[in-house]
């Protein structure tokens, strides 16, 4: 019998973003993994700089203390866990991720955390990152992870010990991605942000100043200090869809940027009200600084 497509759910797709002469390509192997205690806290806001900056470190003591692994890792496609039911219907229930990753920096402290591991297999990750400088992540909380971790001595006189991972959990939905707040390496498709920009918009005189090469921007009050630079995109290339990125310092709304989504992952460097300079790039969404 078939299935009555009447009673199915009801939705829409959301919107793609495809583009023949410059697609987005990212590298992909994993570079980074952060990792802490299964019991740590969560974070307020996992795209700030400022609150990752409080968290992180190698050497501190203490349950919320966020460990930074330098590995070589992929992530293979998940295993669906599916359910098979009547009229021929099955479901993925939800799906077996792993990401494997090696360690070849070998010092007595990462050596000791191996063996550690081995006694302590469950770990909460926050996020892991590429080469291209994505962060992939489950919110603020992260997710509490089995992690299997092995010493080894291949044979050869050139050879080196190596410490391979293997990090395993259960979830039906993969995690979240954005350009990594810290991010330290030249970015697949972007390099290394420029030390001098095209545009530069001044809030001094007006908080809604006029558009730069079709980016809008609204600022809370005129300020003195706050400013933005960039680099323009050719009128006739702005063929993609409307986004908004709102700037964020230490919590709070500074400015809202409408830009086309051409702009995305192009960077911009923004000197906030109390005269911080940032550097960033643009995204549809919250750019916390």
């Amino acid at each position: 019998m078939p299935i009555n497509l009447a009673n199915c759910e009801d939705f829409q797709l959301p919107v793609t973003s495809f583009n023949d002469c410059a697609p987005q390509w990212n590298l992909s192997e994993i570079e980074k993994l952060y990792i802490a205690a299964p019991k740590a806290a969560n974070f307020t806001d996992i795209t700030s700089p400022t609150e990752w900056a409080t968290r992180i470190s190698q050497t501190t003591l203490g349950d919320d203390a966020i460990r930074v692994l330098s590995v070589a890792g992929d992530k293979p496609a998940p295993a669906g866990v599916v359910l098979e039911g009547t009229l021929g219907r099955t479901i993925t229930v939800s799906k077996d991720h792993t990401v494997n990753y090696s360690i070849d920096d070998i010092s007595d402290e990462n050596y000791k955390l191996m063996q550690f591991l081995e006694a302590h297999p469950y770990i909460k990750l926050y996020a892991y990152e590429t080469q291209a400088g994505k962060m992939y992540y489950y919110g603020n909380n992260g997710i509490v992870v089995t992690n299997t971790l092995n010493h080894e001595l291949p044979r050869g006189r050139n050879e080196k010990e190596v410490l391979n991972g293997v990090i395993t959990w259960r979830k039906a939905i993969s995690p979240d991605r954005m350009d990594s707040p810290l991010f330290e390496g030249e970015i697949s498709g972007g390099g290394a942000a420029p030390t001098t920009f095209e545009n530069t918009v001044s809030f001094a005189a007006s908080a809604t100043p006029a558009a730069v090469n079709n980016v809008g921007f609204t600022a809370l009050v005129t300020d003195p200090e706050q400013k933005i630079e960039f680099d323009s995109i050719p009128i006739e290339d702005q063929t993609g869809l409307p986004n908004t990125m709102s700037i964020t310092v230490g919590g709070v709304e500074e400015l809202t940027v409408d830009f086309n989504s051409v702009f995305a992952g192009e960077w911009f460097r923004y000197t906030a009200k109390n005269g911080t300079v940032y550097t960033g790039k643009f995204v549809d969404g919250t750019r916390a600084f």
